[in-house]
């Protein structure tokens, strides 16, 4: 019995070690280049490896992974640029982040559980597997995907230049959705926090759906020639070819015929009126070259979300004084959120 013991133990040993061999040499010397220690002379991990929470080994012609399961601590991988067609089947536990954006990967078997940020723009990929539920942003851009799978907990969803004819239902979180260059016809319901849309080019997409009161940035093609309903400072960007013409688009319900179906003229009853409810925040100053007030009379904050111009999250805080110093200039969002449900959104000039 001891005996056999022994030689299973040998096995485990055996196998974690070449579990934990990197083959690939450009591979090894990426993991060399950010960390001299993680590698031993023989291109085995060490013990520094299994200390190391962020690798980049990008642009370096690797082929092969293997052996990236043995970083058994960390939470993001870059490994854009390079020549990957697969990741392995045992990833890192811990990881939160992964960049494999730029590879000739045809298919990802299944993602780590607590993964919260995904990209992979720029491959082969004609399907993706199951998304985890802490998943919170997705880019898929840039491949041949027909289908998405359903989407979870999903906040922003890039997934421009692809083969898809159709989206699964939006997440109620959703606020940034770029699905440009497809084959789309009609678009799911359009969730309240949206504040970017980007759909141009799907030429057989004529209308829209209801469009959120907090939607700040909406591109479109001339094949769209009215809105749903009015939203207040929307800006409407129309493409031919790559440049952008901002119009002020009309009413369908005004147009005669109409050319898409009747829309209500107001939003339901449970949506966020931003012009009738919030009346009394305020934010100054604008344009601010670092800090911006928010003043909430009557009222009381429950969430502050700041974007920038692409409607990626940028920061949430509950603080009513917002620090923009350390950020770079430019325009950003700002949401603001009331524990009696209302909603304010407004632009930010960073100079």
């Amino acid at each position: 019995m001891k005996k056999h013991l022994l030689h299973l133990a040998f096995l485990i040993v055996y196998f974690q070690g070449i579990s934990q061999h990197i083959a690939d040499t450009n591979f090894a010397r990426g993991i060399r280049y950010q960390c001299l220690t993680c590698l031993d002379s023989g291109n085995n991990l060490t013990d520094d490896a299994r200390k190391l929470t962020h690798l980049t080994v990008s642009i370096l012609n690797i082929f092969d992974l293997t052996g990236i399961e043995g970083f058994s601590a960390l939470v993001s991988l870059n490994c854009t640029n390079n020549n990957l067609t697969a990741l392995p089947d045992k990833l890192p536990p811990m990881l939160k982040y992964i960049n494999v954006s730029y590879n000739k990967i045809t298919q990802f078997k299944s993602l780590p559980n607590g993964l919260t940020r995904f990209y992979c723009s720029n491959n082969l990929l004609t399907f993706l597997p199951e998304l985890p539920s802490a998943l919170q942003i997705l880019d898929c851009s840039y491949n041949k995907i027909m289908a998405l799978p359903p989407l979870k907990n999903l906040t922003t969803l890039f997934c421009t230049n692809n083969l898809l004819t159709a989206l699964p239902p939006l997440p109620n979180g959703l606020d940034g959705l770029l699905c440009s260059y497809n084959q789309l016809k009609t678009l799911p319901v359009l969730p309240k926090p949206l504040i970017r849309l980007s759909c141009q080019y799907n030429l057989d997409l004529k209308c829209l759906p209801l469009l959120p009161e907090g939607l700040v940035y909406l591109d479109i093609s001339k094949n769209i020639v009215c809105l749903p309903n009015v939203v207040k400072n929307l800006a409407v960007d129309v493409y031919e070819g790559f440049v952008p013409t901002a119009v002020n688009l009309p009413s369908c319900n005004n147009l005669r015929p109409p050319p898409c179906d009747t829309f209500p003229q107001t939003l339901p009853k449970d949506s966020t009126n931003i012009v009738d409810k919030i009346v009394e925040i305020t934010l100054f100053p604008n344009p601010t070259e670092g800090e911006v007030v928010i003043k909430c009379q009557n009222c009381t904050i429950k969430k502050i979300s700041v974007f920038n111009a692409v409607g990626q999250l940028v920061f949430e805080t509950q603080m009513a004084l917002l620090d923009f110093s350390g950020l770079g200039c430019g325009l950003y969002i700002v949401r603001v959120e009331t524990v009696n449900g209302a909603t304010l959104v407004e632009k930010i000039m960073r100079m």
